[in-house]
């Protein structure tokens, strides 16, 4: 009995050997600031997670706002070109017989039914075909699979029609209507990999509650999709909802893009989870509203409302 609880301690000592040497070089990833702002993101994740979670969770906790903070602090612009120059590196050094190959074998299985799609992508992983690359290979069978996007209309009027900020934001909306000569139009936007929709389908039902004609883009729109549509549509507002720290990058693109069809008369609003410290960037950069989380949604209707208003009082 002394020999076996011997061997379970040795075990345990053992194990918390391991997980301190691997907490020490993920700390060496962190501390080193010639590392690539992505690895030092994935070294901190696992401090703060697989290192404290379980054992030290106020630890865990203040890791992880490190880990956030840093994060908010990364240059996009700079870890997109990163990426594009590794795969780069990748295409180039790779036998591009081999990978065509492999591509084709994925889609002739995709198409036959015949064979294992996952034992085939790993193989064309093995071959260093990209992620892109697999994915279009089944496309060609598949097709691509398109969110459908589904608001009603009702519920939040009927819910606040007695309420003030609710009827004031109506009242202004039917005065843009009248001096206009049409209601106001926003398109909300998601865009990059940001698959957080909930928020903007509770706004696009909202919004056509108090007045608004409302157009809903796709999800995982680039900023030229979003911006050409909202041009296509006529609208007087994109509404960009960012859930996923991509604001400073895609709302940009957004915005140069409309002054490149020459249409910056299209406002620009940001809302969805942005640090206060963000605000005064994009508002630099020509966004004319941001809205945080908490917002009240007829008193953000007003503030945008007033603003359109403005502009054509001007």
């Amino acid at each position: 009995m002394q020999k076996l609880s011997s061997f379970f301690i040795l075990i345990f000592i053992g194990c918390n050997s391991i997980a301190q040497v691997n907490l020490d070089s993920l700390w060496g990833v962190w501390n080193d600031k010639t590392q690539a702002d992505t690895s030092r993101l994935k070294a901190m994740h696992k401090i703060a997670y697989d290192g404290y979670l379980f054992s030290e969770p106020d630890s865990a906790f203040y890791f992880a706002q490190l880990q956030y903070e840093f994060a908010l602090k990364v240059d996009n612009k700079k870890v997109i070109e990163s990426q594009v120059e590794r795969l780069k590196k990748i295409k180039n050094n790779r036998d591009h017989i081999k990978v065509q190959k492999a591509l084709e074998a994925i889609t002739r299985c995709a198409k036959e039914q015949d064979g294992n799609l996952l034992e085939l992508a790993v193989n064309a992983a093995k071959e260093r075909a990209t992620l892109g690359e697999i994915s279009n290979a089944m496309e060609q069978v598949f097709g691509r699979y398109q969110a459908t996007i589904k608001t009603i209309s009702g519920v939040y009027s009927s819910e606040l029609m007695n309420d003030e900020n609710y009827i004031e934001a109506l009242d202004l909306a039917k005065q843009f209507e009248s001096k206009s000569g049409r209601r106001p139009r926003i398109m909300i936007a998601k865009m990059g990999q940001d698959g957080h929709d909930r928020g903007a389908k509770i706004v696009a039902t909202s919004f056509a509650d108090i007045g608004f004609d409302v157009d809903v883009g796709p999800l995982f729109q680039t900023p030229f999709e979003a911006a050409k549509q909202a041009i296509e549509n006529d609208v007087h507002i994109i509404g960009i909802s960012s859930l996923a720290a991509g604001h400073k990058t895609l709302v940009t693109e957004v915005i140069k893009e409309l002054k490149k069809q020459k249409r910056e008369d299209i406002m620009v609003i940001v809302g969805g989870v942005i640090p206060k410290k963000d605000y005064d960037y994009l508002f630099d950069e020509g966004v004319a509203a941001v809205f945080g989380p908490g917002t009240n949604i007829p008193k953000a209707a007003q503030e945008i409302i007033t603003i359109m208003l403005n502009g054509i009082d001007s």
